[in-house]
């Protein structure tokens, strides 16, 4: 099973405000980027850790966003 179903699975029954409080949007420069030195990746994590990684913020917000909504609309 992959970590993304996982997370998603760990996610389920909380509330639209809860899952805005528990998944954010990480800037570069604040964790530890191992992918590349030379990019800023922008991650989206939650407190079981970074689910996804973008190259720029409106795709890292936009996939919290949908991603939200299939934890409230699976």
């Amino acid at each position: 099973m992959s970590t993304f179903k996982t997370t998603q699975d760990n996610l389920k029954g909380l509330s639209i405000e809860e899952l805005l409080q528990e998944i954010s949007v990480m800037e570069p420069g604040l964790w530890e980027n191992n992918i590349s030195d030379e990019l800023d990746w922008w991650a989206v994590s939650s407190d079981l850790g970074i689910i996804a990684y973008f190259g720029s913020e409106v795709d890292a917000f936009r996939f919290r966003l949908d991603y939200i909504n299939r934890i409230l609309n699976p």
